[in-house]
């Protein structure tokens, strides 16, 4: 989907790389389609309004009628004209998940801790060299809880560290305890506050993840604990996937699959659009050896 834009701040020239992170320029006064991505990251600048047909949806008012542009205890920002009410797209991310890596780590891994730093000790982990300074998912030991950590690194094929944010001194050769492989991890969430959401908008996952090539993986969206949307389930590593609901009757509405994908079943969230909705993504890796990282993920809401 494209929204038509027309740049309306006092520069000449505007540069949009700080807001889309491209390096598209425009002249004062240009109008230009854009994907409903970049007209929400846009919008928010105060650069911009709506160009063309779209100027005319926006408003739909008689010329000289008032427009008022308002934000609500939500967060959402609409236009409205008497009775007229035109919700902006949404975008929005979940902190902290970008740059996260699922790893289903060997049984028999064990550890050792100096300061800050974990060592891990895990045969042939099979974690990736190039994701250096990524987060890393642990799956919890006596000493060091279960959870995502900062800063992995990796040493050798047998060997990678992280950093715990509890100093503390663990010798090494200390097993770990628990296991990721073939669970259901949450790599984080959002809650959407009540009312946030409208009737008959679309809610979309965009998501670009990477792995290995050993075992299954893949990431869902969940609504709460019901399980909305399920990515690709596939060995292939790198993966872009969108995940869809709609809002229906008041609930979210998916076919459980990713947009383009058929599927025989519908599947809806338990809560309604007036209360809270925990919104997050799940991982999952199906034998040991393997990981999977989410590289980007934005959540984008349309009227």
């Amino acid at each position: 989907m494209t929204i038509s834009l027309e740049y309306i701040g006092t520069a000449e020239r505007y540069f949009e790389t700080a807001a889309t992170g491209k390096s598209q320029s425009w002249r004062r006064g240009q109008t230009q389609d854009v994907s409903d991505t970049d007209a929400a990251l846009l919008m928010a600048t105060g650069l911009f309004a709506y160009g063309g047909a779209d100027a005319q949806a926006a408003s739909n008012i008689a010329p000289g009628k008032p427009v008022t542009a308002t934000t609500n205890l939500t967060g959402r920002i609409s236009f409205s004209a008497g009775e007229s009410i035109v919700n902006l797209p949404a975008v929005l991310k979940i902190p902290g998940i970008a740059k996260s890596i699922l790893a289903s780590l060997v049984v028999g891994a064990t550890y050792g801790q100096s300061d800050n730093t974990v060592t891990v000790a895990a045969t042939a982990h099979g974690l990736p060299t190039t994701k250096n300074g990524y987060k890393i998912f642990w799956p919890g030991s006596t000493a060091v809880a279960a959870g995502f950590y900062n800063n992995f690194q990796y040493v050798d094929a047998n060997t990678f560290t992280f950093d715990n944010p509890t100093s503390q001194t663990v010798a090494s050769g200390t097993a770990m305890t628990g296991s990721a492989v073939g669970a259901y991890i949450s790599m984080g969430s959002i809650t959407l506050p009540a009312g946030y959401l409208a009737e008959g908008e679309t809610l979309t996952a965009k998501m670009l993840r990477s792995g290995s090539t050993v075992a299954t993986k893949y990431a869902a969206l969940y609504a709460a604990s019901v399980q909305i949307a399920a990515g690709n389930v596939s060995t292939t590593p790198n993966i872009k996937t969108d995940l869809s609901a709609v809002v229906v009757n008041g609930k979210l509405l998916s076919s459980g699959a990713p947009d383009g994908v058929n599927s025989s079943a519908t599947r809806e969230s338990g809560l309604g659009i007036t209360q809270d909705i925990p919104l997050g993504i799940r991982g999952n890796v199906s034998a040991v050896g393997s990981w999977m990282a989410i590289e980007s993920l934005v959540i984008e809401v349309l009227p």
